[in-house]
């Protein structure tokens, strides 16, 4: 099956290469059996990615942890982010913004960083009498976002969407127009559950669709120049013809609907701060080890059996998930080989 895109939105590309990568560079979690990268280790890394692309890196923190690291806790941070600068990557820190006292903002400026992006989960609430609820996390936040604006960085606003709740999502677009945010820069969460019944992953999965879909309705609305997206997705127009004679469509039914397509492994890619590089934060299966590859992210792009499998894919979030878990086991660690891709044509 093969899909048009409208006029103003642009094809995935055939040239893969990655655009942006969402880069955990710090976790909490304390595990004996899995190290975390050093400063030179990392600095291998984005060696590496430069010889593929120049992309945007987003340096954030574990965003299922409702309290701990922070990427500006890592003591070489500022030597992370100045390295990737010189070597022309595009380098970006999520924080929850607690860190950013004057002097780090003005070394941050001082080493090139334009843009910074601030974690507003549970910090935009709704109040009937001031139309923000003034916590002292919002009343803080407000602070923060003013100082970024006085000093000259573009304010980018991010949400990591695990418990989704649309009117505070809402209130949060409304918050970020009223700031003059670049944008709301959305991470699509799973359940760490894994215990969970097979009935509710499926459940998680279409609701994870529809707020994918809630989200496309939001993006008519707002400023042309306002980003409001996850990061891992691109929207498009699949036209009615397209999906053959096998689905069934009212005379009035619309001859195109929005879809999205999964950019896993296409422009999107994911590392954890354990080394692995995956599709994205929700799904953990590996594309590989950085520490397995001699931190070579070049090797694990160019040679991962499930990213070459994606790219002959248009898949959507759920349909991404749903061919990783039937093919998980074939996958994992395996690359590229001409064996190994036919043997998954059929799927």
């Amino acid at each position: 099956m093969s899909y048009h895109y409208n006029d103003t939105l642009n094809d995935i590309p055939l040239d893969y290469r990655p655009r942006l990568i969402i880069w955990e560079i710090t976790n909490s979690k304390q595990n004996n059996n899995l190290k975390t990268l050093t400063t030179h280790e990392c600095f291998q890394v984005m060696d590496s990615i430069a010889e593929l692309s120049k992309p945007i890196i987003v340096l954030s923190a574990n965003h299922y942890e409702s309290s701990g690291s922070d990427p500006l806790d890592r003591p070489d941070i500022i030597d992370i982010i100045l390295y990737g600068n010189s070597i022309g990557l595009k380098m970006i820190v999520e924080t929850k913004g607690d860190k950013l006292s004057k002097d780090m903002r003005n070394i941050l400026r001082t080493i090139g960083t334009k843009s910074i992006r601030i974690l507003i989960n549970d910090k935009v609430k709704e109040s009937i009498e001031d139309g923000f609820l003034q916590s002292p996390e919002f009343i803080e936040l407000n602070e923060r976002l003013n100082d970024l604006k006085d000093d000259g960085f573009e304010i980018q606003l991010g949400i990591a969407l695990q418990n989704f709740d649309e009117r505070e999502v809402s209130f949060a677009i409304d918050y970020s127009i009223k700031k003059y945010a670049k944008g709301i820069y959305l991470h699509l969460l799973s359940s760490p559950d894994k215990t969970r019944k097979k009935q509710d992953k499926l459940k998680s999965e279409i609701e994870k669709e529809e707020i994918i879909v809630w989200i496309a309705k939001q993006k008519k609305l707002l400023p042309n120049e306002m980003y409001f997206s996850p990061q891992c997705i691109r929207y498009g127009i699949k036209h009615r013809e397209d999906e053959g004679h096998h689905n069934n469509y009212s005379e009035s039914s619309s001859k195109s609907q929005i879809t999205h397509w999964c950019l896993g492994g296409k422009t999107f890619a994911f590392i954890s701060a354990f080394g692995k590089v995956q599709i994205c934060s929700a799904l953990g299966t590996e594309c590989g080890n950085l520490f397995e590859s001699n931190f070579n992210f070049c090797e694990i792009w160019n040679q991962s059996a499930l990213f070459d499998q994606l790219r002959n894919r248009n898949f959507s979030c759920s349909q991404t998930q749903e061919f990783v878990q039937q093919n998980v086991t074939s996958f994992k660690a395996t690359k590229v080989s001409k064996g190994f891709k036919e043997l998954l044509e059929h799927n």
